[in-house]
């Protein structure tokens, strides 16, 4: 049976990916950080649910030297990983007057430099074969104006190495991403009706994504063995316009 790993996996995006994986008949590594009690809820809920192995793995990836030995206890636990999602984030806003330091690294460490070293390990593997990497970005990765200066720059980071990795890890390994839009609100946000006029009038289409469109993305990607190197903008068109104030 195959296994996924996938940052970032106790809640909202990166718990639907867990659930639609265990559905298919995966193995789940479930990564998390502070929310282990939930984490490890939630993966005893998917392993009743799809009767497949779901375990919760704690690591700190603002501390990318802690990567080895975390996907170390992951192939202890699974022999093998055949995908691997970077999906992991913060989400702070920042400006180039006022980053620190600690928190642009820290921005880089978990956006960048912790998939740098999770691709290395997971391409490290002797027996892989069809491998898979989807790092998980942002659709305004396209723009340069934005009130989240660390996160943005370091996803565009990210975009630049699925393109090196789609290139460098190829045959045995495929690289994809996908740019999710307006699917879920920011956390600690409340919707109301100014916020939500505000979110669609960038969006061609008119209307909020749903997980299950990004569900369907990545279910494009598990399955599309001749795509590599792709990025997926799954937010209604809203690349490409101008952000409104």
């Amino acid at each position: 049976m195959s296994t996924v790993l996938i940052t970032g996996a106790a809640k909202r995006i990166g718990l639907a990916m867990a659930e639609f994986f265990a559905s298919v008949g995966y193995n789940v590594a479930m990564h998390c950080n502070k929310s282990e009690e939930k984490a490890k809820i939630e993966a005893e809920r998917i392993s009743k649910k799809f009767k497949t192995k779901c375990a919760v793995f704690t690591c700190d990836l603002s501390k990318p030297e802690l990567i080895p030995e975390f996907f170390q206890n992951i192939l202890n636990e699974f022999k093998q990983v055949d995908v691997l999602i970077n999906n992991a984030s913060i989400f702070e806003t920042s400006s180039i007057f006022d980053i620190s330091y600690h928190k642009i690294l820290e921005n880089f460490n978990i956006h960048f430099f912790a998939p740098v070293f999770l691709s290395q390990v997971f391409a490290k593997q002797e027996t892989l074969e069809n491998g898979l990497i989807i790092n998980m970005l942002d659709k305004n990765i396209t723009r340069t104006q934005t009130k989240y200066f660390g996160y943005l720059q370091s996803k565009k980071a990210l975009a630049e190495l699925t393109k090196y990795l789609a290139i460098i890890l190829a045959p045995k390994i495929r690289v994809n991403a996908i740019s999710p839009g307006f699917i879920i609100e920011e956390e600690g946000t409340i919707p109301n009706e100014t916020y939500i006029t505000k979110k669609l009038k960038s969006i061609p289409l008119q209307k909020q994504g749903s997980v299950e469109d990004i569900i369907k993305a990545v279910n494009y990607l598990l399955n599309a063995s001749y795509t590599n190197g792709q990025n997926l903008f799954i937010d209604g068109g809203s690349f490409l316009t101008t952000p409104h104030p």
